[in-house]
């Protein structure tokens, strides 16, 4: 895929980059942040990598209730030295989300010198005016994006990128924060510059921004 860096033992991109190993660069992030349909990539150029995370696309005109696991992780290494696949792509256009199961794109891990992957993309588009007016506007579905991680032993300590996570508005990010319900994922909205609020608590949630979206926290910033 694109994200297949050039090189044995580089981690694959998506969302992100992926990590380093034994000196090699991991691969690029590419793809669509509010479209994501591309699968993951591969890790390194030689039989030992993971393969990257397939694509999955969910089109309802009503609502969608995820009470399961919607899983497109990329594969770990096979053997030593291997690097990680990344995630692949979740996209869900829907009237409206309901349930509290998961939703997964995370990257694979690295063996030794292997990179890790990064994590992939997941995208939802819901209609703003439907979802605010159900009586759980945010459900209990959790969002995971979490990058694989390499060993102890590679000594290429930059991490593998985060996924990405589209959402429309910003209902999520006036719900609590705990629980995982965001973990591992950079956050993504329309014509978004700035998060403002008075208070913020990540509870057991890994949360990042993508690039050019800063964070003005008025009293309170609580990380458990």
């Amino acid at each position: 895929g694109p994200g297949t860096p050039g090189n044995t033992y580089g981690g694959a991109g998506h969302a992100g980059e992926g990590s380093a190993g034994a000196g090699h660069a991991g691969g690029p992030a590419y793809g669509d942040l509010a479209a994501p349909f591309q699968p993951g990539s591969g890790g390194g150029t030689e039989s030992d990598a993971g393969e990257g995370g397939g694509a999955i696309r969910i089109v309802a005109s009503g609502c969608v209730t995820v009470e399961g696991i919607l899983r497109a992780n990329g594969h770990k290494w096979y053997s030593t030295h291997g690097p990680g696949g990344s995630g692949g792509s979740i996209w869900i256009s829907c009237d409206t989300l309901a349930g509290a199961g998961l939703v997964q794109a995370r990257g694979g891990d690295g063996h030794y010198l292997g990179g890790a992957g990064s994590g992939g993309r997941i995208a939802l588009d819901y209609n703003s005016a439907s979802q605010a007016s159900c009586s759980e506007p945010v459900p209990a579905v959790r969002f995971d994006g979490l990058p694989g991680a390499p060993e102890s032993r590679n000594l290429d300590r930059f991490p593998a990128g985060l996924g990405s996570l589209w959402l429309p508005d910003r209902l999520w990010l006036d719900a609590p924060l705990s629980g995982k319900r965001l973990y591992g994922v950079r956050l993504c909205l329309p014509e978004w510059s700035l998060w403002e609020t008075d208070d913020l608590k990540l509870d057991d949630c890994i949360v990042g921004l993508h690039p050019g979206v800063g964070l003005n926290i008025t009293n309170h910033l609580v990380l458990t």
